[in-house]
């Protein structure tokens, strides 16, 4: 055993190291995110990551898919081979659930990706307009009408009280004490969409199931130790 004393600067970063190892949430089960583009769906999902302090390298969020719904979820495939082979190697598990975000916009052969997402046991995520509906949910009283994206935008400048900025980060911190408010807008929006509605159309304009990926994201959190199916 080493008698060298530590100075007090060395100290001081070894008890920081060890508090923020301590401060970090190890997930059991790793999960890949992939959304259609690097802005606002990642950034939010990434501060909402990082605020709970769940453990970076086993929850991967990116964007380098593209913005085509069948783009996303042919990366989600070969991202989620590629991280199975390498597991394999290693002994480790690979990612255990995969989540598609995408939105609906006027993407032609939206059906055939969600579809393709179900085949291949990923999950999908829509938003219909877009993913900025979840962050108007948080300051709604009840369920909009139809939005387009222009509109929801501009309802969302309102409530913002500035020009809202798709690549702006802070959103979640921003938003996270009405979370709540805005998962039970989300859920009512889908049962309605599915029980009220002749098509039984769940992604209807307006709808997001981006509470799903938030209630994950919450139950990893608290028992970070678990996978569930």
């Amino acid at each position: 055993m080493s008698n060298t004393k530590l100075t007090r600067k060395e100290r001081y970063k070894q008890n920081f190291l060890k508090t923020r190892e301590i401060s970090i949430i190890p997930v059991r089960g790793p999960i890949l995110v992939v959304c259609e583009d690097s802005k606002s769906s990642v950034i939010y999902l990434r501060e909402k990551r990082d605020a709970l302090k769940l453990e970076t390298t086993k929850i991967k969020i990116t964007g380098e898919s593209g913005s085509h719904p069948s783009s996303v979820v042919e990366y989600a495939r070969l991202e989620y081979y590629k991280n199975k082979a390498e597991c394999r190697k290693t002994k480790q598990l690979h990612y255990q659930k995969v989540y598609c975000v995408f939105d609906v916009d006027s993407h032609p052969n939206l059906s055939a990706a969600i579809q393709r997402a179900r085949d291949l046991n990923f999950i999908p995520i829509v938003s219909n307009e877009a993913f900025e509906l979840w962050y108007l949910l948080h300051y709604l009283d009840g369920v909009p009408g139809p939005l387009t994206r222009s509109e929801l935008n501009n309802r969302l400048s309102i409530v913002l009280g500035k020009t809202y900025d798709k690549s702006a980060s802070g959103m979640y911190d921003l938003l996270k004490t009405k979370e709540s408010n805005a998962v039970t807008l989300s859920k009512k929006m889908l049962e309605d969409a599915i029980e009220l509605t002749t098509e039984r159309n769940p992604y209807r304009n307006p709808s997001t199931e981006v509470h799903i990926l938030i209630e994950k994201l919450n139950e990893l959190a608290t028992s970070p130790s678990k996978i569930t199916k």
